[in-house]
Formats: C-alpha cells, sequence, structure tokens
C-alpha cells in the first residue's frame, strides 16, 4: 500500500467564542473557556462556573460548576434543579441526570484550541492546449467560477431559474431542456436553501488540544463512564446531548471491525470524530460489504448500503485523523461486475468535513451523495488519502479534494476512472480536485479523469445526471490517458436522443442547438495541472 503523503501544516492559533444558547451550525465553532482559570490554595484548577457544565474543575476530578479547592471537585450546580438537593424528587432527578451527561459529553474547551488548518495551494502548471478531447479552462474561468469557496457556496434544496423564454423540464424528468420553439434558457441563476458561503479551510480545533466528550477504547473498560468500545455506541451516545456546539469522540488507535452510521437525527449535535496522533493508519475503521451480498438477517445490499461508514448527520460532521476502509474481496459473492461494489465511505450530507483520513477500497471507494437528486450535499476532503481502481469517487455531491493524494491501484485491474459523477445537469457545482496528485501502481495506464454517470433517482425514477468534474491546480500521473482522459457513456439527451457512446464535455453538448445556456456551462475540464499525465 502506497503510503499517504504528508501535504499540510500547522499555523497560528485562534480563539473562537460564540453563545451557549442553541445549536450550533457552523463546522469550526467551538465553546470555549471565557475566563483564564486560577489556581486555588489546594494546587487545583477551578473553573468558570459561569454555566452548567462550568469550565475546568480541580486535578482531582471534574465538576459541573464552580472549581474545587484543594484539587477536588467543584459544587454540582446540576443540583440547582432540585427544590432541596438533598431530596431530589424522582422528576428532577431525570433533569439532574441529564445535566450531568451534557456536562460530562459536552466540556468547555481550552481557549488556544483553535489552529490554522494550514496548506499550501499548488501553482498552476505550464499553460497547456485545450482539444476537443481534452478541453483546458482559461484561468479567468477557473478563478472565476471553480474554486473551492464556489464549489462549497450552498447547501440542501436548490432551485434554478433562467434568464431566457425557454422551458426547463422539456429535456426530460427531473432535468433542464430547451425551451419550445427552440428557445434557449439563457443564463441560469442558482439559489439554495442553505447559502451561508460554508468555508472548511478556516481555523479548525487542535486534536492535541481538544477536552473530548466521549472516548473510544477497544480494549476499555464498558463501565467507565464516558468510555465505549465501539464508535457506533458513541455516537449514539453523542446524540443525545441536544444543543451541544459540538460533541468530541476522541478514538484511541486500534482496528474497528463495524458498520458505522451517523444517522439522521435532527436533534443530534454537530460530531467531531478523530484521533489525536496525525498518522491516520493507527485507527482503522473497516468492514467487507459489497452490493453483491446480504445484512446478516438476509437483506440485499446495494451500492450505498455497502459501505463501511455512512454519514447522515444534518449537522456539521467532521472526521480526522483515522483510515477507514472496505476490505471486500472481489468475487467473494458471486455476480456481474456492478455488484462487486465495495463502498468505504457514503456521504450523503451537508457541510462534511474530512481531514487527513485514508479512504481505502476498490471499486467505488467514495461515495458522495446527498439525500434527494434536487439537493445538494457539500463535502471537504482535505489533506486525505483514497484509493481504489474502478470510478474511485462517485456521486452527485458537491465534493472538493484539496491536498489530496488520489492513488489507483492495480492489484485487481490494471486501468479504470478516477470520478464517476451523476451531478444534474441544473446543478452547477460537481467534483473538484484541487491542489492534489493522482497517483498510481507501476502496473496501472490509460486511466480516465471520469466519465458521467447516468444514476437513477432514488425512487427508481429517470435523473437527468450528466455528471461534472473538474481537475485543476493537481499533479498527473503518467497512468493517466494523454489524449482523450474523458470516457464516454451511453447517454441520450435532447441534443441527440439515440446516442450510445457520449462524451459531454459542455452543456451544448446536452441541449438541442439554439435551446441551451447563455453561456454555455462546463461539465468536464482541466487547468494548471502539471506531471507527466498532464495535457501538453
Amino acid at each position: 500500500m502506497t503510503p499517504r503523503r504528508k501535504l499540510t501544516r500547522l499555523g497560528a492559533a485562534l480563539v473562537v467564542t460564540f453563545a451557549l444558547a442553541g445549536a450550533c451550525t457552523d463546522n469550526q465553532a467551538t465553546r470555549v473557556i471565557e475566563k483564564s482559570p486560577t489556581t486555588n490554595a489546594g494546587g487545583g484548577t477551578s473553573g468558570t462556573g459561569a454555566r452548567p457544565t462550568g469550565g475546568t474543575s480541580g486535578t482531582g476530578g471534574t465538576g459541573s460548576g464552580t472549581g474545587g479547592t484543594d484539587g477536588g471537585p467543584g459544587p454540582d450546580s446540576c443540583l440547582d434543579h432540585c427544590a432541596d438537593p438533598d431530596a431530589c424528587t424522582p422528576e428532577e432527578q431525570v433533569s439532574v441526570d441529564a445535566c450531568r451527561i451534557y456536562a460530562k459529553r459536552c466540556p468547555d474547551q481550552p481557549a488556544d484550541v483553535m489552529m490554522d488548518s494550514g496548506g499550501t495551494p499548488i501553482p498552476a502548471g505550464p499553460d497547456a492546449t485545450s482539444t476537443a478531447t481534452r478541453p483546458q479552462l482559461s484561468e479567468a474561468e477557473a478563478d472565476e467560477l471553480y474554486t473551492i469557496e464556489k464549489a462549497l457556496r450552498g447547501g440542501g434544496e436548490y432551485t434554478a431559474t433562467y434568464s431566457g423564454s425557454g422551458e426547463p423540464g422539456a429535456g426530460g424528468a427531473g432535468g433542464e431542456g430547451g425551451g419550445p420553439g427552440g428557445e434557449p434558457l439563457g443564463e441560469r441563476s442558482v439559489t439554495y436553501e442553505t447559502e451561508d458561503d460554508w468555508d472548511p479551510q478556516g481555523p479548525i480545533e487542535d486534536t492535541t488540544k481538544i477536552v473530548p466528550g466521549i472516548v473510544v477504547d477497544p480494549n476499555g473498560d464498558p463501565m467507565t463512564d464516558g468510555t465505549y468500545k465501539t464508535i457506533a455506541s458513541a455516537i449514539s451516545a453523542a446524540g443525545v446531548v441536544a444543543g451541544c456546539p459540538r460533541v468530541f469522540i476522541k478514538v484511541l488507535p486500534g482496528r474497528y471491525h463495524e458498520k458505522i452510521i451517523v444517522p439522521a437525527k435532527t436533534s443530534a449535535p454537530p460530531i467531531t470524530i478523530y484521533g489525536v496522533d496525525r498518522d491516520p493508519t493507527k485507527i482503522v475503521f473497516v468492514r467487507g460489504d459489497a452490493a453483491a451480498g446480504a445484512e446478516e438477517d438476509g437483506t440485499p445490499l446495494s451500492v450505498h448500503d455497502s459501505a463501511t461508514f455512512k454519514n447522515s448527520s444534518p449537522q456539521p460532521f467532521q472526521a480526522r485523523n483515522l483510515s477507514i476502509a472496505n476490505d471486500y474481496v472481489a468475487g467473494t459473492f458471486p455476480g456481474d461486475p456492478e455488484d462487486q461494489t465495495a463502498v468505504a465511505l457514503n456521504n450523503q450530507a451537508d457541510k462534511a468535513l474530512f481531514d487527513n483520513v485514508r479512504i481505502l477500497g476498490h471499486r467505488n471507494a467514495v461515495y458522495v451523495k446527498s439525500e434527494a437528486p434536487n439537493q445538494v450535499s457539500r463535502i471537504y476532503f482535505r489533506n486525505c488519502y483514497i484509493e481504489g481502481d474502478e470510478d474511485i469517487i462517485l456521486g452527485r455531491g458537491a465534493a472538493v479534494f484539496d491536498q489530496c493524494e488520489i492513488h489507483s491501484l492495480g492489484d485487481r485491474v490494471s486501468t479504470g476512472a478516477i470520478t464517476a459523477p451523476s451531478t444534474r445537469v441544473d446543478n452547477p457545482h460537481g467534483i473538484l480536485i484541487i491542489n492534489s496528485e493522482l497517483s498510481a501502481d507501476a502496473i496501472v495506464s490509460d486511466v480516465y479523469l471520469g466519465h458521467a454517470w447516468n444514476e437513477t433517482a432514488d425512487d427508481g425514477g429517470a435523473q437527468e445526471a450528466v455528471g461534472k468534474t473538474i481537475v485543476r491546480n493537481s499533479i498527473l500521473g503518467a497512468h493517466i490517458r494523454a489524449a482523450d482522459p474523458w470516457a464516454p457513456t451511453s447517454h441520450q439527451t435532447p441534443k441527440n436522443p439515440t446516442a450510445t457512446d457520449t462524451v459531454l464535455y459542455t452543456s451544448d453538448d446536452y441541449y438541442a442547438p439554439m435551446t441551451g445556456l447563455i453561456p454555455p456551462e462546463v461539465f468536464l475540464a482541466e487547468f494548471g495541472n502539471s506531471g507527466p499525465g498532464a495535457a501538453p
């Protein structure tokens, strides 16, 4: 296995504070201790005691109020829920217990917990000649339309409107099409349910300074409060701490053989699952399911059900300093090649961050999905190592791979494709690979940068998926096809309803003449790449 290249560096610290009330929706936000702790006469560190959860207590233990003297625990402010703290009623005790759980699973964070996320952009390579089968963006197009900021601008349900007199939808169910009588759609404008200019490139918590609310230890004692032996049980415990700005789940080194799901629970807080050590090989989540297999109860699996790790959290989710793997061996279950899909990571939630994560699989290692075809899920991968062979990254999500290495394996097949986007025709952003490296085993050659995946809708109906991938400011290995790195697919369009082998480079390849977008939209292209596999 090729080791992951380290592409980021640390920087200066930054403090972020906010009010406790309400659940936090920004993935960078962290509740911090707002006052400097003082040293008591007994040598313990006292907390601020300003909230029910309090600050840090004396070294003898953590309290839920002001820290105690002589290194002892502070008074339990959760008893304020009782009219008589020495004789709580059963109803009052429920509130006390909930308060104590919150205090333990949602501790304050040190004032210096935030750090610069770091990273060094890869400068644009030499100018390349744009050809019909290897189109290149201009610098103006790349910097105006295909940046990290633009790709992650909005999420949730989206609506497309047009300046022209054409009728959207004429091209097929759920998509765009030219208007009647050859009238163009004109310029498109898209509005999102959530337009918050999400910027996951900003400061992030230093994992060496985080105070975890939950700890996962494969060799731990499950009777120890706050310690769990499985990732699934820790996620379940985190889900009950409603209103916490973010629950930090610290995972100790080990190999966790389980199927992990972060559920779509609206009352759950944002969750970060992390390892302290920057070496992601020390923590491995692994499972070996495939679309050709079945659950233990016999229920057939599908592509997304085969995932080792599935994130559906409606709150901003983070995974850091760990590995997610699907170790399924192709052919273990009988079936055609399509059934041999074995997903490592399936993310279908908005505003998910994967930082310094290794994602290991073969066919369809990373599935960037969304809750519905007309919704956008934004996913940001930073400093990640991803390996697979056929259609390594697929789906309709707005996914950015920044400072990542995407490695093509040759132990099963000697060719393949990096991406298989199923971006809808009216969604402007699909997969963006930037500041990254595409590498491969020595045996691998003739690998495509991508091809459209005509994914069907979740209800089995038609979906106008054209697929959109931009690869820019990246280092391409010699395994990338030189003349024609975008693969054709069987894709019927308003322009060619009977097409079989088609590459949709721009919207002009999709719409009937004089009925499409003005100006045309780029679907598949490159800019500023370098390395032996870059365009000459």
